[in-house]
């Protein structure tokens, strides 16, 4: 990735040249952090709870199961009441779109401090 696409107030947007992107958000309306989607979990199109660097997270989109395209959704909490998601849109690779969701992930928590 390497064009800077968009800004927003709580995250940011990558598109590459390729037609790939990678977009990094943090979710401020669940005032429970990431037990609000496991609340929510049966009702997402697909769920996969795991951990990025030793933090609970959870692989889960509640519109669509867009893996087996190169769409990847993965939801990290970093407090009891804080999340961010990373989705990775890799069209061209689809089978490594959660590898590289999970990458990026981790290298948010590296950039706050964590492990």
């Amino acid at each position: 990735m390497n064009a800077l696409s968009q800004a927003n107030a709580h995250g940011c947007n990558w598109t590459g040249d390729s037609g790939g992107s990678v977009g990094i958000d943090w979710e401020t309306a669940n005032t429970n952090g990431l037990s609000d989607l496991y609340t929510k979990a049966t009702t997402m199109a697909y769920w996969q709870p795991t951990t990025v660097s030793g933090y609970p997270a959870a692989y889960g989109d509640s519109i669509s199961d867009g893996r087996s395209q190169g769409d990847c959704v993965l939801n990290t909490a970093v407090s009891n009441n804080l999340y961010f998601f990373v989705e990775f849109n890799n069209p061209l690779n689809a089978s490594q779109s959660c590898t590289l969701a999970e990458q990026a992930a981790a290298d948010v928590i590296k950039n706050l401090g964590g492990s």
